[in-house]
């Protein structure tokens, strides 16, 4: 998965960046700002996912819905002021 593909980071148009994104293993694209102009090229550029992508899209979009594992959010916490605590010192 990208970052938005229109921070800036790299040159090109929308949907240039896109598809270089796509060649070199990302298998989503994320365009953030909304823009129509830039919506519609990655619209006619793009496909959507399939095979191997479409598998690893589902599998982690299943993870992401499984039930969180139980934490202890206090001991977290502690953990972490002791840690910080150390880092200070």
């Amino acid at each position: 998965m990208t970052d938005d593909i229109d921070m800036q980071a790299l040159s090109g148009a929308t949907a240039q960046k896109a598809e270089q994104a796509l060649s070199a293993g990302c298998d989503v694209v994320l365009q953030c700002s909304g823009k129509k102009d830039d919506l519609r090229s990655l619209e006619t550029a793009l496909q959507p996912l399939a095979d191997k992508a479409l598998e690893r899209a589902q599998f982690a979009a299943s993870k992401a819905a499984a039930s969180p594992v139980d934490i202890d959010e206090t001991a977290l916490l502690e953990e972490l002021s002791e840690l910080l605590l150390k880092g200070s010192a």
